[in-house]
């Protein structure tokens, strides 16, 4: 079953490619445009006065703010925040959260990415199928069919849903087989696996926002499918595994997303 509602169905698509309208750029006047006007500033290319910018030497603002873009540079990377993987609370919410991970990528003042996954772990999938019950009106039987199809998935799957917004938007890309993403899944051995699937939820609608509430104004969504299990038959997410990587790696930027397994959670 995918990590969202069967409704979307007309919104997303899987491999194999098949073009695609580009998603909408941010306003001009967002807060990423400020940041590359304010670091045209910064450049030496002008200074602010009242009315408006007007040029300026260059030597006289590198002098002064070479110190700020010294450490802005240093600080490209805001550190990704791991998922725990801990029990999940009653409300929705703290389960998304204890199996979510995120990370956001600058280059000095230009947003890179932004971007979080959710591994459905077989205790995220329980309690994702009974939030969407409610949300839906399912009957009992209807809830009982979900829970034991979702329990079976986990088996023979490993399943990150990603939320994800880059700049430019172009490279929104994680569907695309020469997309400048490669996603793959690192084990603790340090071994990477290919996806298996990648499917495209290209405008997210306010049920996948219910299930994925970090969904924001243009960001896309992509179900990662990878194997439950290695070329031997031998569990990806064994009882002993403790922690799996979600790995994002181009040229602007690689990510880990890092999921920490309790003993409960890795048991497959």
């Amino acid at each position: 079953m995918p990590a969202a509602p069967s409704n979307a169905a007309t919104d997303h698509r899987s491999w194999p490619f098949s073009p695609r309208s580009p998603t909408p750029p941010p306003g001009e006047r967002d807060e990423f445009s400020r940041g590359r006007a304010l670091l045209f500033l910064l450049r030496g290319e002008g200074r602010v006065r009242e009315g408006g910018a007007c040029p300026a030497p260059y030597r006289r603002v590198r002098r002064s703010w070479w110190p700020l873009l010294a450490f802005a540079s240093a600080c490209a990377c805001a550190a990704p925040r791991m998922a725990t993987g801990g029990p999940p609370g009653e409300a929705y919410g703290e389960a998304v959260e204890h199996w979510t991970a995120e990370a956001h990528v600058y280059h000095v003042f230009d947003r890179i990415l932004d971007v979080a996954a959710t591994y459905q772990s077989p205790t995220f999938r329980k309690e994702r199928t009974l939030h969407w019950a409610k949300l839906a009106g399912l009957s009992r039987a209807e809830v009982e069919s979900l829970l034991a199809r979702e329990q079976a998935e986990a088996t023979q799957e490993i399943d990150f849903f990603v939320g994800l917004s880059a700049d430019p938007p172009k490279y929104n890309d994680l569907d695309q087989r020469h997309g400048i993403w490669r996603p793959t899944l690192v084990t603790e051995d340090g071994r990477a696996i290919a996806p298996l699937l990648v499917r495209l939820y290209a405008s997210p609608d306010p049920n996948l926002r219910a299930l994925y509430p970090y969904l924001r104004d243009f960001w896309v969504g992509y179900l990662l499918r990878f194997p439950g299990r290695d070329a031997l038959g031998r569990p990806i997410a064994g009882p002993d595994t403790r922690r799996l990587t979600l790995r994002l790696a181009s040229a602007p930027a690689r990510v880990d997303l890092v999921f920490l397994l309790p003993r409960a959670a890795a048991s497959r």
